[in-house]
């Protein structure tokens, strides 16, 4: 595993100054030796000279150690010192990474080394230019990675940390310390490749910190996690789109998850069990409201997983999961675990995953995703007639373009009915990017079979730019392109996060759809952020259907432009586990969404939502 802070991470207060040269002299110089933490994702630690008498004296001798000793300290003798520094920080909570995915996830890489969760005082101990610094060249520079792996621990310990001290960071005010605890919490602290701010951090789309807070808060067992979520969303929809239904629409919609994990204690095997509640109400009879709005008292997962540090010697570490389980994969255009959706998606079957972000890894899977009921029970592998199986392959950076990130994914879905039996292939090429730099992103899928009534071949292409300058919001101009032929099968996944909102919106889903837009991000602050989206949208072919909508023109007299769509989402941190979100769409419709036979566009359309999020 690795150990990995966030580009920018709070300055250190100057009452913390043992932490400091704690985390810095024996910390990592001990993971770095024992092997615990592997090189691309460490980052270099901050020091100050103020340190309490008694620990200069241990600090040399561990220091000594370590450079004249290429073997890895003795297990009792490393585990002594962590217990030490652990116990002279707080207890307190590790954040999840804000793009995903998994809570799950979050959770089984932050307790990956067999300690307690981390304080947030750790964030202070890294200053934010030399974390950005570390992390830019870890992103666009493979070759040094595989160079220090090559060094003993002692070596790449040296080359790190040296043995000289680092500049130590100046004292802040009150004032600027409080000022300080808004900026982003630490992001997958130990165990996760830690990502900037870009078109690959969804922030107003993913959840920004972990289950077990409360767990942390009250002492609970190292092996035993407790937490959750719950949000309220109150949605409004002036103008309709869809044949048949109301005008005005509103939705008050809840949904409450709790998590339970079970580690350490029982490895190599670990057990998850996630229950969550989504209920809707305010809506009127003829709204539309399905299972994607309610799935009351459902068990989101419930697996047993097998961990290996070392898969069968290939040096990659691997988790095997066996039970109803949620993936998110790739982008999450294909398979997501939904976060706008007020009920989330989940598979029942085998998932294994391989190796860790960075470098080579892969996801596998053969599940059967679960049918939902709004007031009964999911039941287990019960007369399930879709069958879904796969992997996608994160492929390590080449020497040539270490910049360059390449994903290759294949699809299997199988249902005996007459539409949906086909197989998926896919590549994606990206490139992350930063503070004065360009970022892109290219993906294209190709489905072969039995895919609709309209085809046997239906292929999807998705495009996008950006760059984010170096002012002050920090603002973020990407451009856009969606291109999805009839009858493509949008799998699992989600939209909410390019396209529009969904809940009792969601007018465009990825199939027969050209969609193209820009989009403006700005993060006044670090715990503030907003976006400004416009697209414009057209059938691909306008005797299709507008899926979702039960609208078509099969005579394509109505024209192919479905309208413009101007969006505003802000997002606001209010405090560590408590988020504020609200967004507005405007909708002008086109020729096709208010010439097609029987559509119930009479005005183009408003939509409103505002949310609360509260973790614990």
């Amino acid at each position: 595993m690795t150990l990995s802070v966030p580009a920018r991470a709070r300055r250190p207060s100057s009452r913390y100054p043992m932490l400091k040269n704690i985390a810095c002299s024996v910390l990592l110089p001990l993971l770095l030796a024992s092997g615990c933490v592997h090189l691309p994702d460490t980052q270099i630690a901050d020091s100050n000279s103020g340190e309490k008498p008694g620990f200069p004296a241990r600090r040399a001798v561990v220091q000594e150690q370590v450079a004249t000793d290429s073997k890895p300290l003795a297990p009792e003798q490393e585990r002594s010192t962590l217990l030490e520094w652990l116990h002279m920080l707080e207890r307190h909570d590790v954040v999840a990474d804000a793009a995903p995915v998994d809570m799950e996830e979050s959770i089984s890489a932050a307790e990956s080394l067999d300690a307690v969760p981390v304080s947030a005082e750790a964030e202070q101990l890294l200053p934010p230019e030399k974390v950005q610094q570390r992390l830019l060249q870890l992103d666009e520079g493979e070759r040094e990675r595989r160079e220090l792996e090559e060094l003993s621990p002692a070596e790449r310990t040296k080359r790190l940390l040296g043995v000289e001290e680092i500049e130590p960071v100046a004292a802040v005010s009150a004032k600027e310390a409080k000022e300080a605890e808004g900026a982003e919490r630490v992001k997958r602290l130990i165990g996760i490749y830690a990502r900037s701010l870009g078109i690959y951090d969804e922030i107003l789309d993913k959840v920004q910190i972990g289950p077990g807070y409360f767990a942390r808060q009250a002492n609970l067992p190292r092996w035993l996690t407790i937490g959750g979520e719950h949000r309220t969303r109150f949605e409004h929809m002036n103008g309709q789109f869809r044949r048949g239904l109301r005008a005005v629409d509103q939705q008050l919609a809840l949904r409450t998850r709790l998590f339970f994990s079970i580690k350490d204690i029982l490895d190599p095997f670990r057990l998850t069990v996630e229950l969550q509640d989504s209920r809707a109400y305010l809506t009127h009879a003829d709204s539309n409201v399905g299972t994607t709005h309610i799935d009351k008292t459902e068990i989101q997962q419930l697996h047993l997983d097998l961990i290996f540090k070392d898969f069968f010697g290939t040096g990659l570490p691997s988790e095997i999961r066996v039970g109803r389980v949620n993936m998110d994969l790739g982008r999450g255009r294909w398979i997501a675990r939904n976060n706008f959706r007020n009920t989330t998606n989940a598979f029942d079957g085998l998932y294994w995953k391989l190796g860790q972000p960075g470098g080579f890894q892969s996801n596998t899977f053969a599940v059967w995703p679960v049918d939902k009921f709004e007031r009964a029970l999911n039941p287990f592998l019960d007369d399930n007639e879709n069958f879904l199986w796969g992997s996608y392959v994160t492929l390590p950076s080449l020497d040539a373009v270490p910049w360059l990130r390449t994903e290759l994914s294949y699809h299997g879905h199988s249902n005996p009915g007459p539409y949906r039996d086909f197989t998926m292939l896919g590549y994606r090429f990206f490139k992350r990017g930063g503070v004065k730099e360009w970022e892109f992103e290219i993906e294209s899928d190709y489905q072969f079979g039995k895919i609709g009534e309209l085809a046997n071949f239906a292929h999807f292409h998705h495009g996008e730019l950006g760059y984010t300058f170096d002012y002050p919001w920090k603002p973020q101009f990407l451009m856009r392109f969606d291109y999805a032929s009839p009858g493509f099968d949008i799998l699992y996944g989600r939209r909410s996060f390019e396209l529009t909102p969904t809940g009792i919106l969601g007018p465009f889903q990825r199939n027969n759809l050209i969609s193209s837009g820009y989009r403006l991000l700005v993060q006044p602050s670090n715990r503030y952020w907003i976006f400004f989206q416009h697209r414009a949208n057209w059938l691909a072919d306008p005797t299709a259907p507008w899926v979702g909508t039960g609208l078509r023109d099969p005579s394509g007299q109505s024209g192919s432009f479905l309208g413009h769509t101007l969006e505003i989402r802000t997002r606001l941190q209010v405090l560590d586990n408590l988020f504020l979100q609200a967004g507005y769409m405007h909708f002008a419709f086109g020729s096709f969404a208010r010439n097609a036979p029987e559509s119930p566009v009479d005005r183009n359309m408003n939509y409103a939502y505002f949310w609360t999020e509260f973790m614990f």
